[in-house]
């Protein structure tokens, strides 16, 4: 499945499929980030995007994250100053065998818009 928005109840069965590691997922509205930079901070409310191509799906040469159109879509992500999950590292999680493992983090299908700045004196209501 491939989604722009999901609901928490979407967002739970990507974690039983093993499509997401976390409820705080960037698909999911309700998902608030507020992180400070300097005299801003810079707010962050679901706004992730996961885009395949449609012949392929994750199957075939979709399967390979060197894949052209995965690399096409990271140039158009940072064309247009957006975040490309293909540009992330690798991280370290917890396998099913209790030990920690090494896994590639890239996720070459999501695009997400970078933080918007709001003035430290905006007020936020939630």
């Amino acid at each position: 499945m491939v989604f722009a928005r999901r609901t928490p109840e979407q967002q739970r069965d990507a974690i039983k499929r093993g499509a997401s590691h976390t409820m705080l997922s960037w698909h999911v509205e309700h998902t608030i980030g507020m992180l400070p930079a300097g005299a801003h901070l810079q707010v962050v409310r679901g706004n992730a995007v996961d885009i395949v191509d449609r012949r392929y799906g994750w199957e075939h040469q979709a399967k390979n994250k060197d894949f052209a159109f995965w690399k096409d879509l990271g140039a158009a992500a940072h064309k247009f100053d957006c975040q490309w999950g293909g540009d992330w590292k690798p991280v370290r999680r917890k396998g099913k065998d209790g030990k920690m493992h090494t896994v590639d983090g890239r996720d070459v299908a999501h695009v997400q818009m970078f933080f918007t700045e709001e003035r430290e004196e905006s007020t936020f209501i939630g």
